[in-house]
């Protein structure tokens, strides 16, 4: 983890991957933050901030600008933010969602890498990484750039998923050809990432304030993955990991699990509220 490494998460390389696989990837986006989980999840770490102190906030690998719309809108924050991200056409769509919902003249889109931004040093009292670090190819640096842009005593919020703690039931002819390792690998560089960061924050100069487990499952019928049946049907693909076939096969047989009331699927995710300590 000392460096970048190539990656075959396609959420970690939509700075050059196709559009029609963007536009699938910044529509699942969108559809998950409505759902009450992530609205949740949100909801509950900006509640714990205190807005009111806040003047800049960053964003980094804002996505179609979803938290940073979020935080836009919170009563008692009146600061300005930067959403960052290293993908053109996601900073496109972020721009539109943010001028239909009223809130574009708080928030300034850069194209931007989390690992190299052009912000000065101690530019920002707050930085958003939301489920970013997953799929990051070089933590190490995303998180030493955090440090250099945030004031003294800022804060950073991480949330993210634990990849390697998923758990979802496969047919026998399925998990035959693709286990549980060959999603991660198509979904998430750094798996294991939310058990790893409690070290790799204390060498950047961080010090973890909070944090908040949570655990989504769909037992029986699909309802917060039940979009991914589509999405993973088009993306796995996309990753180089798992053919097209065999992508197939598999959501073939999540769909049929789902209509059965016999899949099991479910996932760790954590949100870590931390302060830089210099």
């Amino acid at each position: 983890m000392a460096g970048a490494q190539a990656t075959t998460d396609v959420w970690g390389r939509t700075a050059e991957i196709d559009e029609s696989a963007l536009a699938v990837m910044a529509a699942r986006l969108e559809n998950r933050a409505k759902h009450p989980f992530f609205r949740g999840v949100i909801a509950d770490y900006i509640g714990d901030l205190e807005l009111e102190r806040i003047e800049r906030a960053l964003e980094i690998g804002c996505g179609t600008g979803v938290v940073s719309r979020a935080l836009a809108a919170a009563p008692g924050f009146h600061g300005t933010i930067t959403a960052t991200d290293v993908s053109a056409y996601l900073i496109e769509a972020a721009r539109r969602h943010a001028a239909s919902e009223g809130v574009d003249a708080r928030i300034a889109f850069e194209v931007d890498s989390a690992a190299k931004l052009h912000a000065e040093e101690a530019a920002y009292d707050l930085v958003i990484a939301h489920t970013l670090f997953s799929h990051a190819s070089d933590p190490v640096a995303i998180l030493a750039e955090c440090a250099r842009v945030l004031s003294p005593r800022g804060r950073l919020v991480i949330f993210d998923r634990d990849f390697a703690s998923s758990a979802l039931s496969l047919r026998d002819d399925v998990a035959a050809k693709i286990d549980i390792a060959d999603i991660a690998r198509a979904f998430a560089a750094q798996p294991f990432i939310m058990r790893q960061l409690p070290k790799l924050l204390a060498d950047a100069g961080f010090a973890i304030e909070s944090h908040r487990p949570y655990v989504i499952a769909d037992v029986g019928h699909a309802e917060f993955f039940a979009e991914n049946l589509s999405t993973w049907r088009r993306l796995l693909p996309v990753s180089g990991v798992v053919a097209k076939d065999d992508a197939d096969r598999l959501m073939d047989g999540l769909d049929a699990a789902s209509g059965a009331g016999t899949l099991f699927w479910a996932n760790n995710f954590y949100t870590f509220i931390v302060r830089k300590t210099v």
